[in-house]
C-alpha cells in the first residue's frame, strides 16, 4: 500500500490507553474486554477497519481484522493482528492463543445491541459478560497532551470556518445554500463532515444554521437552539425550515 496519508495515533498513545484499560479492568475485576463499537476500537487500536479488539488484563491485546487487513496493519501500532473471515473465528483463535476463554469479559453495554449480545454469548458460552462501559469511559475521561493538541487543531478548523462565514454571508442567500458553502470550505480544512454520538437515540451534526423565526423553534435536542430540521423524522437540529431551500434569494429571513 502507499504510505498512510494522515498522521496515525502515536504508538505511545495507544500503549498508554491499553495500559490504563488493563488497570481499570483489574480494578473492576474483569478478565478481558471485547470491543465491537468502532469508536472504541479506533481509540484503543488506531484503526477503524472492520475489526474487533480483544484485551486481557495481563496480556497484549489482539486485533481481529475482517477487512481491510493491509490498511489495518498500516494504521495500528498493535503487534498481535489476526485476519478472520467471520467473527465466529474469534473464540477459536482466543483459545489457541491463551489456552482458555476468560471467566468474565466486558462488553460496552451502552452501545452493543441486545441481539449482538445474545450472539456473543453463544460464541463464548463459558464466559460471563459484564458491562465494560465504565472501563472505556474511565480511560477517555483524562485527556493526554497529544489529545489536547488534537482538540486545539479541531478548534482552529472551527475558527477558520466561522471566519469564512463572516466574510461570505450576504443578504438574500438561503440557509441551505449558505450551509453548502461553509461546509464545503470546512471539508477542505480536513473536517470529516460528520460527528459520532455514543447513543442509539441520538446523532450529531457538525453545523447548525438557523435564522429568523426558525431560531426560536424548540425541539428534541437539550439545547437553547434547535430549529425544525429538514424532515419530521429528524427530530434533531438541522439547518432550516423545510421550505428554506425553495425560498427565493430575494426573500431572506
Amino acid at each position: 500500500m502507499t504510505p498512510y496519508p494522515f498522521d496515525p495515533t502515536p504508538e505511545t498513545e495507544i500503549a498508554d490507553r491499553i495500559n490504563t484499560a488493563q488497570n481499570q479492568m483489574a480494578a473492576h475485576q474483569i478478565d478481558a474486554l471485547f470491543l465491537t463499537h468502532k469508536p472504541d476500537i479506533y481509540y484503543f487500536s488506531g484503526t477503524a477497519q472492520d475489526c474487533y479488539l480483544y484485551i486481557e488484563k495481563d496480556r497484549d491485546p489482539v486485533l481481529f481484522v475482517k477487512r481491510y487487513l493491509p490498511r489495518a496493519q498500516q494504521e495500528t501500532p498493535l503487534k498481535n493482528i489476526e485476519p478472520i473471515n467471520s467473527i465466529k473465528d474469534i473464540p477459536r483463535l482466543i483459545e489457541y492463543k491463551f489456552k482458555r476463554h476468560p471467566d468474565t469479559c466486558g462488553l460496552a453495554f451502552d452501545v452493543v445491541p441486545v441481539k449482538d449480545f445474545h450472539f456473543y454469548k453463544t460464541l463464548f458460552n463459558s464466559t460471563q459478560f459484564v458491562d465494560g462501559t465504565p472501563v472505556v469511559e474511565s480511560c477517555r475521561q483524562i485527556k493526554s497532551p497529544w489529545e489536547i493538541d488534537q482538540m486545539k487543531k479541531a478548534a482552529l478548523v472551527s475558527k477558520q470556518t466561522f471566519d469564512f462565514m463572516a466574510k461570505n454571508i450576504k443578504p438574500g442567500i438561503s440557509e441551505m445554500e449558505f450551509c453548502g458553502m461553509f461546509e464545503t470550505y470546512s471539508r477542505t480544512l480536513g473536517h470529516s463532515g460528520k460527528l459520532l454520538a455514543r447513543h442509539y437515540r441520538s446523532e450529531l451534526f457538525p453545523f447548525h444554521l438557523m435564522s429568523g423565526k426558525n431560531g426560536g423553534i424548540p425541539g428534541a435536542l437539550d439545547s437553547p437552539l434547535c430549529g425544525t430540521g429538514t424532515s419530521n423524522l429528524k427530530c434533531l437540529p438541522l439547518w432550516c425550515w423545510p421550505q428554506a431551500a425553495q425560498r427565493k434569494r430575494t426573500h431572506p429571513d
